[in-house]
């Protein structure tokens, strides 16, 4: 969800806000999870591997007109059912399929209302 705030805005939740360590794989760092959150703006979809449990997860949201997330969908199963291989396919379907219960709720991109 730090994803669909503006820039800087995020930037100063990061650095308020001490990132903690659940696993060897988590995000501690404001630099590393700004850039992070920058591959989520970019692509429409977030993954987490290993970053907070022993399992990997890839969301995406489903947005209203102003670009709040009225739902979220997501995938999350052990790196052995989910793999780094799997993320990018199954990241662009929910971001596909979250686009289209959007349309289908009659949101639209704040982009495309302006």
């Amino acid at each position: 969800l730090l994803a669909l705030l503006p820039d800087e805005t995020a930037r100063q939740r990061l650095e308020s806000h001490p990132l903690p360590r659940h696993t060897p794989h988590s995000i501690v760092s404001a630099d590393a999870m700004a850039s992070e959150l920058g591959q989520v703006r970019s692509r429409g979809w977030a993954s987490s591997m290993r970053e907070l449990r022993d399992h990997n997860a890839v969301a995406a949201s489903v947005l209203t007109g102003v670009g709040r997330a009225e739902l979220i969908l997501f995938a999350v199963g052990f790196p052995s059912q989910l793999g780094e291989a799997d993320v990018e396919r199954i990241g662009v379907t929910l971001r596909d399929a979250a686009g289209a219960i959007a349309a289908e709720c009659g949101y639209q991109h704040a982009e495309e209302g302006r």
